[in-house]
């Protein structure tokens, strides 16, 4: 993800272990490109995404967590049914996104 994005949306498991130091160090990256942050801690997948949509982030970011390896399946399409950019901090899900591109 580049700067062009202008925000870039977050998804961070609010019942993470590691969810405060996740937060910083993404915050500290996005300080650095120059992009600003939408950040939703919110297991609601469904919700989430027509949240960043509604904003129009231009690209997400989704934080690792068991969570959301869990129900990969339904993040990754819901990235791919919003035409949003998606860079997962868990190679599992980005090898589960690799099916869905055109």
């Amino acid at each position: 993800m580049t700067s062009r994005a202008g925000v870039i949306a977050v998804l961070v498991d609010p019942e993470a272990p590691n969810r405060q130091e996740q937060l910083a160090i993404l915050a500290q990256a996005a300080r650095a490109i120059n992009v600003g942050t939408l950040v939703l801690n919110n297991r609601d997948i469904d919700t989430a995404f027509a949240t960043i949509a509604e904003h129009q982030a231009g690209a997400v970011f989704v934080a690792a967590s068991t969570y959301w390896l869990d129900h990969r399946d339904q993040v990754v399409s819901r990235a791919a049914r919003y035409k949003m950019p998606a860079s997962y901090e868990s190679r599992e899900l980005q090898n589960a996104s690799d099916g869905w591109r055109h």
